[in-house]
């Protein structure tokens, strides 16, 4: 039977990474000069496109975790909400765009592809059973028959010697009568198991159809999901510059974070790193929330804010 395949859950770059777009020298310049995290950095709320089901509330909260994972790696307060903007303040936009609506697809074919196959390992659990009960009649007809089929022969035998001696006495006749309604009553017995047997093989048959068939189904829309989503994306999850930032696409909650975390970084100042762990990796895909801020992004977040070890 063919295997099935295995999806590439890209999510559209998950694997291969999005790449981080940024312009920031408008807001780095202005904060080196006004020496880097020397204040908190004033953000606001820009515009929030309500098809990311993301509220303005629930948008603070998670700007504000991502302050405390900056700030208790650094010891200093390097950013606040501001509810007001003002020409010191800068707007957090969720732009809904086809960045998303690609991601969004996405995530509702992989969702219809785990249906299908939960459906499949339903039918293969289902199989399975039957294969199991098969195998159980298979052994009771086969005992069934091969006890027929001794006293079958047993009987057949001891006829045919009494047959070349003429004939048996009255009281052997009536004995090899009574054995002989046994083993009529035995090979119905016999004929029954077969059919209950040839019933489940058939019905085993049709399920292994069925699930062949599912099988290649199944696969032929894993094929067509990573064909369409398994490529290299050129656009970015985030930006930042001219004083704003930006975030067009994200498929978890912690996703969320990790883009803005990464872009609050740009506007401190921060470039990129080398370590795909850390948050200021050029692209997503290996960062954790729960491990945090890597060395590089700490080291690198020190030195633009002049923090001496």
């Amino acid at each position: 039977m063919k295997g099935v395949r295995i999806i590439a859950m890209i999510m559209l770059g998950v694997l291969v990474g999005y790449f981080y777009r940024d312009s920031a020298p408008a807001v780095m310049l202005e904060r080196l000069i006004a020496r880097p995290c020397a204040e908190p950095l004033l953000y606001t709320l820009g515009e929030v496109d309500g098809r990311f089901g993301v509220s303005e509330e629930r948008l603070i909260n998670t700007l504000k975790d991502v302050e405390t994972l900056w700030e208790d790696a650094l010891g200093i307060d390097l950013f606040a909400y501001a509810a007001t903007a003002t020409s010191r303040t800068i707007p957090v936009n969720l732009i809904y765009d086809n960045r998303q609506i690609q991601s969004d697809i996405s995530k509702n074919v992989r969702n219809t592809l785990g249906d299908e196959r939960s459906s499949l390992t339903a039918m293969e659990t289902a199989r399975d059973e039957l294969a199991a009960e098969y195998e159980k009649t298979l052994a009771i007809y086969n005992e069934i028959r091969i006890n027929y089929e001794k006293r079958l022969a047993a009987y057949n035998k001891t006829v045919g010697e009494w047959n070349k001696k003429g004939g048996a006495p009255k009281d052997v006749y009536e004995e090899l009568e009574v054995e002989g309604e046994a083993l009529d009553k035995e090979m119905k017995k016999v004929v029954a198991a077969g059919d209950s047997l040839k019933a489940l093989t058939e019905e085993l048959n049709t399920y292994n159809a069925r699930i062949a068939s599912y099988v290649d189904n199944y696969n032929k829309l894993v094929d067509s999901y990573n064909e369409t989503f398994h490529q290299e994306t050129g656009f970015a999850q985030g930006t930042f510059g001219g004083r704003t930032i930006n975030v067009y696409q994200f498929t978890s909650d912690e996703e969320l974070r990790i883009v803005l975390a990464h872009e609050l970084g740009h506007a401190l100042g921060l470039g990129h790193v080398e370590n795909d762990h850390s948050i200021m990796y050029a692209k997503t895909g290996q960062q954790s929330l729960e491990t945090g801020l890597t060395p590089e992004d700490i080291t690198h977040a020190k030195e633009i804010c002049g923090i001496k070890e």
